[in-house]
């Protein structure tokens, strides 16, 4: 077996050609797109790039076949509340041989080992975690946009390596058919009514304002979040217009109290299951094939991307008209009938309680991990920092 370091455009392809390799045969494997992947090792547009650095590999075997990859990060501004210097490796796919996944391992601790940390998480993404975060080990259907998927066997290669579990986080799934529609109509409706309570949806055509309202309350509501760092309007604004063919406008809803942001809640329509369809690459021909696909709507699926408020409104009930609202948008076509939210995090018991009140139910669960260099180094679960 080889590691190559991926520099050229030969090693890249390498590198996306290893999911050809493991994901070949299972039918609920959705291509990532490569354009999505080559998007978090661009120094030019990863912001984590700016106080970090990256690297990846790809393994190769006897015969020069891709049969396996990794990547290394660390991101200095996430130090600020780790014991210890904590890089990231992330992107790990392999074969079923513990040999291969030890290499592939120590070829990620070893980098980061000489570049100053103590421990890595994994597996991650080298940016933010509503993204390519988490191992899969239960709930193995397709999986929505973004959202990791793997073999169930790389859970042995974690814990055989000796990876601890540092963090659990749930997705929630809830059918339309599930939802308690009039218990909820009641209590949204006088919600609404209360003086000073304004609640509208999100319009492109004042995407400056939105992103305005939605840096105050992502800033505020997840600012007690380990290694939390700072959004900016640009950031937003500059998603927000980069979405702008699938979002739709009324799957987005903001919360105000007396003219202040409260709240907000993102949904998307679950492009995976148009993405299916393309292999990871979006050719002028697969540009085609999307267009044709999303106009016959063939998306029944929507994912729960942000959703957050303010926490001196959090008591307020603004959570629950986003949610009415959003749900009034879905009933109002017969092409949605399922929603999924991801990254829930197990110590998020707010969050959780939530999920509950509307009949969620866990569909899968991811497992994030920590893996100490020397065994001296205190470790615990992550936990939300005290409010």
């Amino acid at each position: 077996m080889k590691v190559l370091e991926v520099h050229d455009k030969k090693t890249k392809a390498l590198f996306h050609k290893t999911l050809k390799t493991i994901y070949h045969s299972d039918s609920n494997y959705v291509y990532p797109l490569e354009s999505d992947i080559e998007f978090v090792f661009n120094p030019t547009k990863n912001p984590a790039f700016n106080n970090g650095e990256a690297i990846r590999w790809v393994l190769l075997n006897t015969k020069g076949t891709p049969i396996g990859r990794v990547a290394a990060f660390y991101d200095l501004n996430q130090q600020q509340e780790t014991p210890y210097p904590v890089g990231g490796m992330g992107f790990f796919e392999c074969i079923d041989d513990e040999d291969a996944a030890k290499l592939l391992m120590d070829t990620a601790k070893n980098w980061l080992e000489a570049h100053g940390m103590k421990a890595m998480d994994g597996p991650i993404n080298f940016g933010e975690r509503d993204k390519f975060w988490g191992l899969l080990v239960d709930g193995f259907t397709q999986p929505t946009y973004l959202e990791n998927y793997n073999p169930a066997y790389y859970r042995r290669f974690f814990e055989n390596y000796g990876f601890r579990q540092y963090i659990e986080q749930d997705t929630y799934r809830i059918d339309r058919q599930s939802f308690d529609a009039k218990r909820f109509t009641k209590v949204a409706e006088w919600i609404s009514r209360k003086p000073g309570f304004k609640f509208e949806h999100f319009r492109m055509a004042e995407v400056e304002r939105f992103a305005r309202d939605f840096v105050t309350v992502y800033n505020s509501a997840w600012e007690k979040f380990v290694n939390f760092k700072p959004i900016t309007v640009e950031q937003v604004m500059s998603t927000m217009k980069a979405m702008k063919n699938i979002l739709i406008e009324d799957f987005i809803w903001f919360g105000y109290v007396n003219n202040e942001p409260a709240g907000i809640m993102v949904m998307i329509p679950d492009v995976n299951q148009l993405l299916a369809h393309m292999e990871g690459k979006m050719t002028a021909l697969n540009k085609l094939r999307f267009l044709y696909l999303k106009n016959v709507r063939k998306m029944t699926r929507a994912k729960g991307l942000v959703f957050g408020v303010v926490p001196k409104y959090r008591k307020y009930g603004v959570e629950t008209v986003m949610i009415y609202r959003f749900y009034k948008t879905v009933s109002q076509t017969w092409q949605y009938n399922t929603v999924e939210l991801s990254w829930v995090g197990k110590f998020n018991e707010r969050m959780a309680a939530l999920m509950q009140n509307i009949n969620a139910h866990v569909a899968k669960k991811h497992l994030t991990y920590r893996y100490l260099f020397d065994d001296s180094l205190p470790f615990e679960p992550y936990k939300i920092k005290s409010e």
